[in-house]
């Protein structure tokens, strides 16, 4: 796929934190419409529909594919988001939902079930601002953030970004037991959504793909796990296991609406807050960085290492 001479947009007419962590597992669903670059048609009545428009998987954040979905158009971004009318300098993961998000939907030829989970994450999330308001990654322009698994790059038949990635809580990939990478290690670019994939430095250079970073255009895949298993060693302790745990037992909470603890039983999302001020919650954007994991020297005696795993007394 390589820019053609002009952009436009194809169109025709017409759950606890221990009960639930188990009912968030999957990453991806995938099924797509790959699309070739077209000439720009004008579109200006509202019985027309955008054609060529990729299909969101399952968990995908509205975000990446808002960047897929520009790049099938030919278009900008900018012009993009200004057509669907989704302000720039919003944070559309979370601002994009309910009426506005039926008339994409509508636009686009999606089906009203489209973007379902990230749509009831959001809206948990809203319903518990501030609380909530620090569980999304952004960088400091307030731009959506992701990290990613290696190996779910990798094994993905159509890429995309997961909307949990987002999550500064899901520091973890359950599937393949290892820590999310935060950003490319060729070269140190974070993963910001929506992007303008044809005005990135990879772009330029004709890497259209959204498994690569957009700065160097290296394989996100290619990067080798920060994997928590060495041997029959473990990298992490047992408090921060549970921690990771917890991270993805939050997903499931704001999915489900609440959580169940063995204290205090059922709760709604306000007592989130309580869990993140005991510590149980995945805390800060560099908690148990990748970088300070690979460094980490694995205790070398076997008393050292019961100490490390074993639960604590209190």
């Amino acid at each position: 796929m390589t820019p053609g001479p002009s952009r436009g947009f194809f169109t025709k007419s017409c759950s606890g934190l221990a009960a639930h962590s188990a009912d968030w597992g999957g990453t991806r669903a995938d099924s797509s419409h790959c699309s070739d670059r077209g000439h720009a048609i004008a579109m200006t009545s509202s019985s027309q529909r955008l054609a060529n428009v990729p299909c969101p998987q399952l968990f995908e954040a509205t975000s990446c594919w808002l960047t897929r979905l520009a790049l099938s158009q030919g278009a900008d971004l900018a012009e993009l988001l200004r057509f669907l009318k989704i302000p720039g300098n919003t944070d559309v993961d979370r601002a994009l939902l309910g009426p506005h998000l039926g008339d994409v939907k509508r636009v686009c030829g999606l089906p009203s079930s489209a973007f379902q989970v990230q749509e009831r994450l959001m809206h948990s999330l809203n319903s518990i601002s501030p609380i909530g308001d620090k569980f999304l990654l952004t960088d400091r322009l307030r731009r959506p953030k992701f990290r990613y698994c290696p190996v779910c790059i990798k094994s993905m038949r159509v890429p995309h970004f997961p909307i949990h990635w987002r999550f500064g809580a899901w520091r973890w990939c359950p599937e393949h037991d290892c820590l999310l990478e935060s950003n490319c290690r060729s070269c140190g670019r974070p993963i910001i959504f929506p992007t303008d994939i044809f005005s990135s430095k990879a772009g330029m250079q004709g890497c259209l793909l959204i498994n690569h970073c957009l700065g160097c255009g290296a394989r996100l895949s290619g990067e080798k796990p920060c994997y928590l298993q060495i041997g029959n060693l473990r990298r992490v302790s047992w408090y921060e296991e549970m921690v990771l745990a917890n991270g993805r037992a939050l997903l499931s909470a704001l999915y489900h609406g609440y959580f169940f603890t063995s204290a205090t039983g059922i709760e709604d999302l306000n007592g989130l807050k309580r869990i993140e001020t005991y510590g149980l919650l995945p805390s800060g954007e560099h908690w148990m960085s990748v970088e300070n994991v690979r460094n980490r020297i694995i205790p070398d005696s076997a008393e050292t290492r019961v100490r490390w795993r074993s639960k604590p007394d209190y």
